[in-house]
């Protein structure tokens, strides 16, 4: 393997989102130890990488000063912009007037952790799958990293949750068009400088659904078996089909943006099974 990216989630402060948790200092020396102990211990060449919600890297998060303290260890930070407190999807790079801005957030981060150095942090987006409204469409995943370019025209590039959403490659493959544009040019030195034109991908096309006869209501409330159009697999999201987990699955809540098909959920309290 080439390195290890570290994807903490939930609990570094006492008393986060009302819990009981009273481990926070704990939390925060286990980040920062795992971290540059990966670092010093990985062979050379190896990438050491954090991939947080959104949210957890807001300036004075416990969080956000962990990253601050071991933003040498590390190779790349991936925030995902799909996670609480930003909205590109919707609102675009620049954001609007319910969320905050995914640019000034990656800004922070960009001028207050990394020196002003762009190509640490990797724009993070969730691929439609489930409903979540945080999840962007393909062309507005390829829009955001467009004006990403044009504001950063050397940046880190972008991540997607999850590879078994996009099981051709469509997704990827258009936004790695805008990706590929600017590949290589942190390897340029001051006497080799690389001009960055903003890259015009290939337009998408917009799917047009087959539509699906709406399904009676059974008694309980939820929709019959057979309303799945495919069953979910282990691990895949369920929030807006919590009955469509393959057999032997549930559908369990983590937060309020994403639900997974699990056989158990151990992660008490963040397991709410919400499938009959």
């Amino acid at each position: 393997f080439d390195g290890v990216d570290i994807d903490y989630e939930y609990y570094y402060e006492d008393g986060q989102r009302g819990s009981s948790f009273a481990k926070g200092t704990q939390a925060q020396a286990f980040l920062k130890d795992v971290t540059i102990g990966l670092r010093q211990s990985l062979p050379t060449g190896s990438e050491v990488t954090h991939a947080p919600m959104d949210i957890d890297l807001v300036r004075g998060t416990g969080y956000y000063n962990v990253i601050k303290e071991v933003a040498s260890s590390l190779d790349f930070v991936m925030p995902q912009y799909y996670n609480g407190v930003t909205q590109p999807s919707t609102e675009g790079l620049r954001g609007g007037p319910s969320f905050v801005s995914a640019l000034d957030h990656f800004t922070t981060l960009v001028t207050d952790c990394f020196k002003g150095d762009p190509t640490k942090v990797v724009f993070g987006f969730s691929v439609p799958s489930d409903g979540n409204v945080y999840s962007s469409s393909r062309g507005q995943a390829v829009s955001v990293m467009r004006d990403l370019v044009t504001e950063y025209p050397c940046n880190g590039g972008a991540f997607f949750w999850v590879a078994a959403s996009d099981p051709r490659g469509e997704w990827a493959e258009a936004v790695g068009s805008v990706v590929r544009a600017t590949r290589g040019c942190s390897s340029q030195t001051a006497s080799n400088p690389v001009t960055v034109s903003t890259p015009v991908p290939t337009p998408v096309p917009t799917p047009v659904p087959t539509p699906v006869p709406a399904a009676p209501l059974t008694t309980g409330g939820q929709l019959p078996s057979d309303s799945c159009a495919r069953r979910v697999s282990a691990w895949g999201g369920c929030l807006s089909n919590p009955d469509c987990c393959e057999a032997g699955l549930s559908c369990y809540r983590q937060n309020q943006w994403w639900a997974r098909c699990l056989r158990v959920c151990n992660y008490a309290p963040e397991c709410v099974k919400i499938s009959s």
